[in-house]
């Protein structure tokens, strides 16, 4: 019995140890959004990037044929938004703040600027 009471508790602790690691790693979020130009049309192709300033990470991606972007599994921070197009003005949004497994949306207005 002492043999299958010791097995039982160390398969019991093996798996509440797995559970912490599954749920340190699912403590992320996401941002996503689309982009649109001054009419209401979505730009598509456009740079943008995510910036921790206190950490310095940052990740950049391109927005799609819709006009969407996403960034996902980001750690939970205050972030800077950086968005790049050509024909557009560079549009910057500080302090985007991002809460753990809140998912979070931000569409963005593009002003055009008037060099081609």
């Amino acid at each position: 019995m002492r043999m299958s009471a010791r097995v039982v508790t160390r398969l019991v602790g093996f798996f509440l140890a797995m559970s912490a690691l599954v749920l340190a790693q699912t403590a992320t979020t996401s941002l996503r959004g689309t982009l649109y130009d001054a009419k209401g049309a979505v730009v598509a192709g456009a740079s943008v990037t995510i910036n921790d300033p206190a950490t310095g990470f940052s990740r950049t991606t391109k927005s799609d044929g819709q006009g969407n972007y996403q960034f996902l599994e980001l750690p939970p921070a205050k972030y800077d938004l950086t968005v790049d197009a050509r024909g557009f003005a560079t549009m910057k949004q500080r302090g985007v703040e991002l809460q753990v497994a809140s998912p979070a949306t931000l569409n963005i207005n593009m002003q055009v600027t008037g060099e081609p």
